[in-house]
């Protein structure tokens, strides 16, 4: 169900943005790092909005175990980066990131197989930001985080398969 959201998501924001940016075809990527092995950002992520899913929470009270046979709910954080243009122009980001913030007010929910998530804005601090930028070992790039609320995890969940996640 994880990697179904994510590229809905990626379809989605990548047709919404093209209707008002031209960024160019395939990119918005799904990506587990931002940087590789040797420190920099890959080149192939250059001028792209990269979907980064960083953090996984079980929804609901701690101490509550789920039973057997009965699906994990969990809320994912997912991080936009908008990786788009050069340095200096840094407009082109933030254009970018604004389109990104302006799709999930227009569509607060992501339809899944049926299923309905509901996207919010979650906030960070300057100290949450730093760290986690420093977890992902990049610099900061503009850039949102979104939860997303509540995803079904159950067997049946993880061999539903989809075409490619780019």
């Amino acid at each position: 169900m994880i990697h179904l959201l994510l590229y809905e998501l990626k379809e989605e924001i990548e047709d919404y943005l093209d209707n008002f940016i031209e960024i160019g075809d395939d990119a918005v990527k799904v990506v587990k790092n931002i940087v590789g092995q040797d420190g920099k950002i890959p080149d192939a992520l250059d001028d792209a909005v990269l979907i980064v899913l960083v953090d996984v929470e079980r929804e609901g009270h701690p101490n509550t175990k789920p039973t057997e046979g009965t699906p994990e709910y969990v809320n994912l954080f997912v991080l936009f980066v908008c990786n788009i243009g050069t340095i200096e122009e840094g407009t082109l980001s933030a254009q970018v990131l604004s389109g990104i913030i302006s799709f999930f007010k227009n569509n607060p929910t992501v339809d899944v197989n049926g299923k309905t998530i509901r996207a919010e804005m979650a906030k960070l601090n300057f100290d949450e930001q730093n760290k986690l930028w420093g977890f992902l070992g990049a610099k900061y790039i503009p850039s949102v985080l979104y939860k997303f609320r509540t995803l079904e995890i159950d067997e049946n969940s993880v061999d539903e398969d989809i075409n490619l996640i780019g």
